[in-house]
């Protein structure tokens, strides 16, 4: 049995999450809060802090899916002068949170090579076209096709 410090009441050791702090044995001690104070305060947190969480998340996202440092991301932003590869416009897409998002990582889904950073439209669109050159000739050639009956004569 074992006491947490913040709701003072006397809870089985399983109530509590082990901490991060090891003791000469090796053996892993328990958090001083038990689990329930812990899940208020980190909801608690996360309301307070939304900007915060949402930062801390995608900076572990990138790390965890791309090997990329949020300094990286940072010196490709700025070399891109903050705009699309393709398109040369700033990230306009609205996530739920109603915040305009980050521009997209994109990658070589074969070699997970890291190619440039592309707004939310671009990166989406070459992924439906599933990165092949071929379609994209096709669809290109497609457009400049129905363009040319679409245009006034001169």
């Amino acid at each position: 049995m074992k006491t947490c410090s913040r709701c003072n009441t006397e809870q089985p050791n399983t109530e509590f999450y082990p901490s991060s702090y090891r003791r000469k044995d090796g053996t892993r001690a328990l958090s001083s809060w038990c689990k329930t104070c812990t899940k208020n305060e980190s909801a608690s947190y996360q309301k307070e802090n939304p900007g915060k969480v949402r930062e801390w998340s995608w900076r572990k996202h990138i790390k965890k899916k791309y090997g990329m440092t949020a300094d990286l991301y940072q010196k490709m932003f700025q070399a891109q002068n903050g705009t699309c590869a393709i398109c040369n416009q700033q990230e306009t897409h609205l996530y739920r949170n109603k915040q305009i998002g980050y521009l997209a990582i994109d990658h070589d889904h074969a070699t997970g090579k890291i190619r440039e950073l592309l707004c939310f439209n671009c990166n989406t669109g070459l992924g439906r076209f599933n990165d092949d050159q071929h379609l994209l000739s096709n669809a290109i050639e497609y457009l400049r096709r129905h363009s040319a009956i679409l245009s006034p004569k001169d």
